[in-house]
């Protein structure tokens, strides 16, 4: 132990001969240390700043981390000269532990229980004395209680890992009927339009570029329909316990995830053959295949949404863009209305005016973050996505899954970020989407037929300009978000130290 008593109102002989006579549970330096100042502001930080400018008989501070005490130094730190009120409290006196000495919440308070006596005492070789007995009694390992709990809880573990594991084997037979029944619920709708599908494959024109890629989509996806009934004869009608097998939980996944592919890309054969024949409901098919081109170009806008305050004239120059691009939208859509432009003039319109918004949105993004200051939020940008494309390139596996993939708002005061639904319900559900004529990465099969060019046309997948958009709400949100957790995780750290 040493004491360091700087105005000299302790009685060193007296208080080095007390504290001599404790005991403690683990090895433990105490250093008193009182300091001179009336008003301390940091007390901690006073008594470092001591122990850097003064001998000490061992090191206070740690080798590894300058901001923290030694392993097993207990500091007793008082200023004696500072009045002791409201706003000085926790200033006046200060007890500090090394990160190996081993103290409650419960000794901690004890401790400054027993000073802050002594302080409104004006005892100051009390203050001393008696806080070193209390943490005395509470520096080390002792059988308090909670410990006790806590070896008794590492008795149960086994108990209730087993317990945990025979409920999710009885649970797993309840999911496994519902999830036969979802999957043969799906299969039945795959199958009733099976034999409606083939005529509508007869009035798709040979000759159409369009048409061409989506019978050969279909045929792709036509094979699984014998592999789904060979999977329902495998899984036949469980008894007991058959309900609790692997292999049966697993094609009743596989026959779901198939016949709602069926089902999506069966409804895409339908709205092809509508359109580039205009009979039935060709019109609701145009206007599925209309809306999604509008969406692109509503993604370009929504970019410009949130701009800085610098590129405030390419804003309005983009604004415009959208403006004319909506005009020539519409106009593309009366013309097709109106029966004076070929369904399939339509769609390559489309694919034109898609095209360039995504090439004028990347275009955007490159020069809304053109400069060493952006590279950071350049490369967020990039790494949005890289890693959220991956998804639309896992096809088949990942078709009754919902995207896990940050979405943003862009609101009155900035742009906030939207956790994604988690709802099973929600990823099983096809949007209009999924049933275009035109390819995107949630049409079925579009993987296996798409001829993977930069030169778009009918048989490319159309990537969603919303990717863009997306990709760069996160590279500027997303770095305000971590700062504010940050400065909220760095305040609490404050708070807990003093």
């Amino acid at each position: 132990m040493e004491i360091h008593d700087e105005p000299g109102v302790l009685h060193q002989d007296h208080v080095k001969a007390e504290l001599e006579k404790l005991t403690f549970r683990q090895p433990t330096h105490i250093a008193v240390v009182d300091v001179n100042s009336s008003r301390v502001q940091n007390l901690e930080q006073e008594v470092q700043n001591y122990a850097r400018t003064h001998p000490t008989d061992v090191p206070w501070i740690s080798w590894t981390d300058s901001e923290h005490w030694a392993d097993n130094v207990f500091v007793i730190a008082g200023a004696p000269n500072a009045n002791y009120d409201e706003s000085l409290e926790g200033q006046v006196a200060g007890y500090y532990y090394g990160s190996q000495l081993h103290i409650s919440e419960k000794g901690r308070e004890e401790v400054w229980d027993v000073a802050e006596w002594k302080i409104i005492s004006d005892d100051d070789d009390g203050r001393v004395i008696e806080s070193a007995e209390v943490a005395s009694e509470y520096i080390g390992y002792q059988l308090d209680p909670a410990r006790m709990c806590a070896q008794f809880t590492l008795f149960f573990i086994f108990f209730i890992a087993a317990n945990k594991w025979i409920r999710y084997y009885l649970g797993r037979g309840k999911r496994a009927m519902a999830g036969i029944e979802e999957a043969r619920e799906a299969y039945s709708q795959a199958m009733a339009g099976r034999a409606a599908v083939i005529g509508y494959l007869r009035l798709i024109p040979a000759g159409d570029i369009y048409g061409v890629q989506v019978i050969a989509r279909y045929k792709v996806l036509q094979r699984h329909y014998r592999r789904l009934e060979r999977a329902w004869k495998i899984i036949g009608d469980p008894v007991g316990l058959q309900w609790y097998g692997m292999r049966r939980g697993r094609l009743a996944e596989y026959a779901k995830s198939y016949s709602v592919q069926l089902r999506a890309m069966q409804q895409t054969v339908v709205n092809c053959a509508q359109l580039l024949t205009r009979k039935g409901a060709w019109q609701e098919s145009w206007e599925n295949e209309y809306e999604l081109v509008q969406r692109d170009i509503a993604a370009v806008a929504r970019i410009f949404s949130y701009v800085p305050k610098e590129h405030e004239s390419f804003s309005h120059e983009a604004l415009k863009w959208v403006k004319l691009k909506r005009a020539e939208l519409d106009a593309t859509a009366t013309k097709v209305l109106t029966r004076t432009m070929p369904p399939s003039d339509a769609l390559r319109e489309l694919t034109r005016l898609s095209t360039e918004a995504k090439k004028f949105a990347e275009q955007a993004v490159d020069e809304l973050f053109r400069g060493k200051s952006s590279r950071e939020y350049y490369e967020k940008y990039r790494k949005y996505l890289l890693r959220y494309r991956e998804e639309s390139r896992q096809g088949l596996k990942s078709a009754t899954k919902p995207p896990s993939r940050p979405q943003f708002r862009v609101g009155a005061h900035g742009v906030y970020y939207v956790t994604p639904s988690k709802s099973a319900d929600e990823g099983h559900e096809f949007s209009n989407v999924s049933v275009t004529v035109r390819m995107n990465p949630q049409s079925p099969a579009a993987s296996f037929v798409a001829l993977r060019t930069d030169t778009p046309g009918p048989m490319s997948v159309y990537s969603p300009v919303r990717d863009i958009s997306d990709a760069y709400f996160y590279a500027i949100a997303m770095p305000a978000v971590d700062e504010k957790f940050k400065a909220k995780k760095k305040r609490k750290g404050g708070l807990r130290r003093t």
